[in-house]
């Protein structure tokens, strides 16, 4: 009778401690008592303290000290399960919640930690390539968890890395479904459909990015591109600007604007877009091609032939500078050059034959 009255004070003791957080108290307490005192409660509480400190160890070996105990009751395997969980040992932690939900298929909390079992062991074989198990272990975390909205993305993210965006849709509507507002849904959506060459329904979720967040420059820039694929140029640079606004310091804003402008016959405007871009990131070809272009529609020969010799000083292996300089050169009556540029272009594609043609047409104009 003593020892049941000093159990009973001993675990009131205990949930003070445990309620304040004073997990280190609890093993003292526990501590000082015999050990022909520690019964399967009290070392299951020995344990959870353990386990509160990052000792998950030390938690595991008390628990399974009193496995005859606990074998039929789902708060040891809930326990013993989520020490292995915090340990990273996801596959155990997953067994062991199974054993807990055959006990007391109503546990709540054990379902979700099920839920996240499934999620990180689904999560690890996708990062590591093994997809299809991934997935598999992705919808069993669907089966258990209350709040689905993070493993749809998280399977929605997979489909989206296999190219295989139908299976995405799917995920990423459920989502829209539970949460109309959430940003990181509306974001792949629009990304989806942009890469499914379906602009309208991208603008549509770009539109509501904005919406959500107007301070993202990138939402703006994304909008701008499904603008441009749509042919509607002026608010495709509005976009465009707008995302400048914002994040004042990104080249592609300012060449995709620039892109936008030469096909409203803006050149001298698009020049000066181009020259931002190139001065944020001196580095990025597609500028000076642009470029190149542009002078060329405005018989600034000798300027587009410097942007494209700025192009071949950073990759002098791609085929179309050559063609285009070669063009250039022809307009400056520099047929020699011309030639030699042809010449190149035909070691870099040596079965393209626009270019063998071009060359043999050049060759009969100078009499070669």
């Amino acid at each position: 009778m003593w020892l049941s009255k000093m159990e009973e004070k001993i675990l009131t003791q205990i949930q003070k401690y445990h309620d304040i957080d004073e997990h280190q108290k609890i093993i003292d307490l526990i501590g000082q008592l015999n050990k022909s005192d520690l019964n399967y409660e009290l070392t299951s509480l020995l344990a959870r303290a353990y386990s509160n400190l990052g000792d998950f160890d030390r938690s595991i070996s008390l628990l399974l000290s009193v496995k005859e105990d606990g074998e039929y009751d789902d708060l040891w395997y809930s326990r013993l399960g989520h020490n292995n969980l915090l340990n990273e040992e996801f596959v155990i932690a997953k067994d062991l919640f199974l054993k807990a939900l055959k006990i007391n298929p109503k546990n709540q909390r054990v379902n979700e930690l099920l839920s996240a079992c499934y999620y990180l062991i689904g999560k690890d074989l996708c990062d590591n390539n093994q997809c299809d198990e991934g997935l598999v272990e992705l919808h069993n975390s669907l089966k258990h968890a209350s709040n689905k909205v993070r493993i749809y993305l998280e399977i929605a993210d997979v489909f989206i890395s296999l190219h295989q965006y139908d299976d995405a849709l799917i995920s990423l509507e459920n989502v829209i479904v539970i949460e109309p507002d959430n940003l990181l849904a509306c974001i792949n959506l629009a990304f989806v459909y942009y890469n499914s060459s379906k602009f309208d329904e991208a603008l549509l979720y770009y539109e509501r990015a904005i919406e959500l967040d107007s301070m993202i420059g990138y939402h703006c820039y994304n909008k701008g591109r499904c603008l441009f694929h749509l042919a509607r140029y002026e608010e495709a640079i509005d976009s465009y600007t707008k995302a400048i606004e914002i994040v004042p310091g990104v080249s592609d804003f300012y060449f995709e604007k620039g892109k936008s402008q030469v096909l409203l016959n803006r050149n001298v405007e698009s020049l000066a877009c181009l020259d931002k871009a190139i001065e944020i990131d001196p580095k990025q070809i597609s500028c000076y091609y642009l470029k190149s272009m542009v002078q060329y529609l405005l018989n600034h020969y000798e300027e587009s032939l410097e942007s494209l010799n700025m192009i071949i000083g950073l990759d002098s292996n791609i085929f179309i500078v050559y063609v285009s300089k070669a063009e250039v050169l022809i307009a400056l009556e520099e047929y020699k050059e011309a030639l030699e540029c042809y010449d190149i272009a035909m070691s870099i594609d040596p079965y393209n034959e626009t270019v063998a043609d071009s060359r043999e047409e050049l060759l009969a104009m100078i009499g070669g």
